[in-house]
C-alpha cells in the first residue's frame, strides 16, 4: 500500500497543476498597464493596531463533500461538529486544521470552480459611477465610504484644501452624507456637537434601519486622532453625538492621542467599534470592543477585551479574537460577543497567520487563514475554502448573499488583482489599485488602477 505521505504529495501537485492551468493573471496586468500610468498614492486609513506574524504549520485533514451530509442542519448561532466517520468519497486536502468552539475539527470543502475570466466592462458588468482623482490637497472630492444594496453610498465630502499634509491634521470639515454616483446629500454638519474640536473628518460608515453611524478623527492617521462616533437619522438628516473618545479613556491626559481599529458594527439599537487601549494604563488590555446606544442615551460600555473588529453575522455580533500580550498579540479565534465575554465559535490557533479583516453577509462569513480564504454559514456549519487564485498578499474581504470577493497582490510590479466568486463557481478577476474593495446586493466598488474609485453593476 503506498504512504499517506506519496497520497498527499500527488494530490497537492495535481491540484496545483490545474490552478496553474485555470488563472493566468500576466495578460490581466499586462492590459491594465498599457491603459494608465501607475500612481503611488498615499493611504489614508491606518487599519489596526496590531499586525499578525506567526509560523504556518500544515496539517492534513479529511473533509467530506457536501453532498454527504445528510443531517438536519443545527439551529442558529451553532457551529456542529463533523461526523467522526469518514465516508469512501472523502478527500485529503491540505491545509490548517480548523475547530469549532469546542476544539472539534470542522470539515472544510475546497470550493469548485466552473468558470474563469478576466471581468470586461460593458460585458460582466455595467460602471454606474466613478470618482475624481483625489491627491489630499487643492481639489474637493466626494469619496465612497459605505456601498448600499441599490447601488448608493455614505459617502463624505471633502472641501478643497481640507488637510495640512506637513502635520496631517484636517484643517476644514468635511461633511458625511449620501452619494447616488451624481449628487451629494449631507447630513447635518458635526461642527457644533463638541465644544472645543478641530476640523476633522468622517469615515467607517454602518447603516441599519433609519441610522447612519460613522467615525470622525482630526488626522488623516486615525490611528492617532481622538476620535467620535457620530449618528444621523437618515430620513432627515440631523446627526447627534454617540460618544467619544474622552469617554473610554477618561485617564488619558490632554494632549495625548488615541486611536482605533476603525470597524464599526451597528446592531439592535447599539453601535460597536473596537479600540486600542495603549494609551491608558489602567485598562487590562490593548485591545478592547465597546459599545453605545446609537440615539445618544446612554454610557459606553465595554463589550470584550483581547478582541477587536466587531461584525454583525446573523444576527449576532462577532469578534476577532487575540491572545498574547503587548507587540506579540495573534489572532486566535472567532467569537460572539457573549453576557461573559467572547464565545469563540472557531478557533485558528495561535500558530496560523491570519491576514485580511473578515467581512460578512447574512449568516456566511469570510476570513483567510495561511493566504486562503475560507467562507463559514455559522446556521450550517459548513466551512469552504476557496483555491489561491491570485499568489500573494491577501487585502480586504466582501461578501454578499451570492458572492465572496477580495484582492490580492499581483505577482509582478505593484498592481493587485479583486477576484470576484460567485456560488456557482463563476469566477471574475479585475485588475485594481489598492486593497479596497466593497460589495453590496449586485454592486460592487473598487478602486481603479488610475486611482479612481468606480461603482459597479454586475450583470
Amino acid at each position: 500500500m503506498r504512504e499517506l505521505s506519496d497520497l498527499v504529495r500527488q494530490a497537492t501537485e495535481e491540484h496545483e497543476r490545474a490552478l496553474d492551468g485555470a488563472f493566468d493573471v500576466d495578460p490581466l496586468i499586462d492590459d491594465a498597464r498599457s491603459r494608465s500610468a501607475r500612481r503611488r498614492t498615499r493611504r489614508h486609513v491606518v487599519h489596526g493596531v496590531v499586525a499578525a506574524v506567526a509560523v504556518a504549520v500544515v496539517a492534513v485533514v479529511v473533509v467530506r463533500p457536501t453532498s454527504d451530509r445528510s443531517e438536519p442542519p443545527p439551529p442558529a448561532h451553532s457551529v456542529p461538529a463533523p461526523s467522526p466517520t469518514p465516508s469512501t468519497t472523502d478527500r485529503i486536502v491540505m491545509g490548517p486544521v480548523l475547530r469549532d468552539g469546542d476544539g472539534k475539527i470542522i470539515d472544510v470543502t475546497e470550493v469548485p470552480e466552473t468558470t474563469s475570466a478576466a471581468a470586461l466592462a460593458g460585458l460582466d458588468y455595467d460602471t454606474t459611477a466613478t470618482t475624481p482623482q483625489y491627491d489630499d490637497v487643492g481639489h474637493a472630492a466626494t469619496i465612497p465610504d459605505l456601498l448600499l444594496p441599490d447601488g448608493s453610498w455614505i459617502a463624505r465630502h471633502v472641501p478643497a484644501n481640507a488637510v495640512d499634509l506637513g502635520t496631517e491634521k484636517t484643517v476644514k470639515w468635511s461633511r458625511m452624507g449620501t452619494w447616488d454616483g451624481r449628487r451629494f446629500e449631507p447630513f447635518d454638519s458635526t461642527a457644533s456637537l463638541v465644544p472645543g474640536d478641530t476640523p476633522r473628518g468622517g469615515s467607517s460608515a454602518v447603516a441599519e434601519g433609519r441610522w447612519v453611524v460613522w467615525m470622525e478623527t482630526s488626522s488623516l492617521n486615525i490611528g492617532i486622532g481622538r476620535w467620535r462616533i457620530f449618528a444621523a437619522d437618515a430620513s432627515t438628516g440631523k446627526v447627534h453625538l454617540v460618544a467619544k473618545f474622552e469617554d473610554v479613556f477618561p485617564h488619558v491626559k490632554d494632549g495625548d492621542e488615541g486611536g482605533t481599529d476603525m470597524r464599526l458594527a451597528l446592531h439592535d439599537g447599539r453601535v460597536y467599534w473596537d479600540v486600542a487601549t495603549r494609551w491608558d494604563v489602567t485598562k487590562p488590555s490593548q485591545l478592547e470592543v465597546v459599545s453605545a446606544p446609537v440615539d445618544g442615551s446612554g454610557a459606553v460600555r465595554v463589550e470584550a477585551t483581547g478582541a477587536q473588529k466587531p461584525l454583525v453575522v446573523d444576527g449576532r455580533i462577532a469578534v476577532s479574537v487575540y491572545d498574547g500580550t503587548g507587540e506579540h498579540l495573534t489572532p486566535s479565534a472567532l467569537a460572539w460577543l457573549g453576557a461573559a465575554g467572547p464565545e469563540p465559535f472557531l478557533r485558528f490557533g495561535a500558530d496560523r497567520t491570519f491576514g485580511a479583516e473578515p467581512g460578512a453577509s447574512g449568516s456566511r462569513i469570510a476570513f483567510a487563514v495561511e493566504g486562503r480564504v475560507y467562507l463559514l454559514d455559522v446556521r450550517t456549519g459548513a466551512l469552504s475554502r476557496y483555491p489561491q487564485v491570485v499568489d500573494g498578499d491577501l487585502g480586504e474581504i466582501a461578501v454578499t448573499d451570492e458572492t465572496v470577493q477580495w484582492t490580492a497582490d499581483a505577482p509582478r510590479d505593484d498592481l493587485r488583482v479583486l477576484v470576484r466568486w460567485r456560488d456557482d463557481g463563476a469566477v471574475w478577476t479585475v485588475p485594481v489599485g489598492s486593497t479596497w474593495n466593497v460589495a453590496a446586493g449586485g454592486y460592487s466598488g473598487w478602486t481603479n488602477a488610475d486611482d479612481r474609485q468606480v461603482t459597479v453593476r454586475w450583470r
